[in-house]
């Protein structure tokens, strides 16, 4: 993904990754920077502490260990979003927390 260059691309990509926080360690304190920036009254200006934030979340992201052995006992359901500059769909099961 590439870095944000308006609110609303950072308003966009962060609806993402909140959806997929459950995987990320301290997500609320990895995003914290970034969490002005979104804001309508606030002014646009990526600093490299944005940049520094942006990227943490992403690697958290990626590095998650999400995958796992589908469990035939349980239920499956698919998860879709699409946007104006992505689209992304995934198979899906709750594991014994409770997460998806």
């Amino acid at each position: 993904m590439a870095t944000p260059t308006s609110p609303t691309e950072l308003r966009q990509w962060l609806g993402l990754a909140n959806y997929l926080h459950k995987y990320t360690k301290d997500y609320a304190g990895l995003i914290q920077p970034l969490s002005s920036l979104p804001k309508k009254d606030a002014t646009w200006l990526w600093r490299p502490e944005h940049k520094a934030a942006f990227d943490s979340v992403k690697k958290s992201l990626a590095s998650a260990p999400i995958l796992m052995l589908p469990d035939d006992s349980k239920p499956f359901h698919v998860v879709c979003d699409a946007s104006d500059f992505a689209i992304w769909c995934a198979l899906m099961q709750f594991d014994d927390e409770g997460r998806e």
